[in-house]
């Protein structure tokens, strides 16, 4: 099942990247799921995302969910200037 589309761009433009998993999120209270480094070149390049599977995105400054966070609950066509091109973990819940 998808969970979210992050995109190197504003304005989901660019190289993206779909991400899956086994189901969607069950609530939004908790962590369903983790990815606690990103990798491949998606390490401080996120600019627009498209949470899905009933899941919010919470994107971390650093690795292992450190750092300065914001939780995005819907489509974003600009994560803002706190995380564009800053992102190095994330929290799906």
């Amino acid at each position: 099942m998808i969970i979210g589309i992050v995109y190197k761009d504003w304005n989901y433009g660019g190289e993206s990247w779909t991400l899956t998993a086994d189901s969607g999120c069950a609530d939004n209270q908790a962590g369903d799921w983790f990815l606690d480094t990103l990798t491949g070149g998606w390490e401080r390049s996120i600019s627009s995302l498209i949470p899905a599977g009933n899941c919010w995105m919470q994107l971390f400054e650093d690795p292992h969910y450190q750092g300065t966070e914001k939780t995005y609950k819907g489509s974003a066509p600009y994560v803002g200037d706190a995380m564009n091109d800053k992102a190095r973990s994330v929290i799906w819940y």
